[in-house]
């Protein structure tokens, strides 16, 4: 079997019609010319958001003991291998990529789910911008796009003169015993209050 491979680079335009002969010498020094031809198919990958464009990413009010997360979906509504880099510039203290930070998107229907997280480091609003850089020549400015990312950390006062222990008193077996305690919030905003036993 003889295999012949013909790549395509970028200099050739689309549907370009090109052609070539090949030789092939054979133990008894005998040439067979076989002529082929063709046409160039250039990629073009195309940046697609499958649930809608994403003008702003809005966290809202965040804890500054706690972490939040959005994510959007891309994917490839062109032809090739779609190449996307996600960065975040600006407070990287408190926005990051966590999930498809980096990515390469067939044009087979591939979904990519790109991931934020805030954790503010202090009160008060905090913004960055995610930067996308791709291969869609389609994008303004060789496929980039800027997208506005928005947060504010806030913190949680709890009066620390609240009642930090309970003494339900002896408790015979089968008998239900009702205690009370009181906690008071001197902050800004409600403070979500999880109450557990460990094991």
């Amino acid at each position: 079997p003889i295999s012949i491979c013909f790549e395509c680079d970028d200099t050739m335009d689309a549907n370009e019609i090109f052609g070539f002969t090949a030789v092939v010498k054979n133990k008894t020094a005998n040439r067979i010319s076989l002529k082929m031809s063709g046409s160039a198919r250039r990629s073009y990958p195309k940046l697609l958001f499958p649930d809608g464009e994403v003008g702003v990413l809005d966290f809202g009010e965040v804890n500054t003991t706690q972490r939040s997360s959005l994510s959007f979906q891309v994917s490839n509504g062109g032809t090739g291998v779609l190449k996307c880099k996600f960065d975040v510039v600006g407070d990287t203290n408190a926005f990051s990529v966590v999930s498809g930070e980096t990515c390469e998107i067939k044009d087979d229907g591939t979904v990519v789910v790109v991931q934020i997280v805030f954790h503010p480091p202090n009160d008060g609003p905090i913004d960055a911008t995610l930067c996308l850089a791709s291969n869609d020549v389609d994008r303004e400015t060789e496929g980039e796009l800027m997208i506005p990312v928005l947060g504010s950390g806030i913190t949680y006062v709890l009066d620390e003169s609240f009642q930090r222990q309970l003494d339900l008193g002896v408790c015979k077996i089968g008998q239900f015993v009702n205690g009370k305690l009181n906690f008071a919030n001197k902050g800004p905003v409600p403070y979500p209050i999880q109450f557990s036993f460990p094991n």
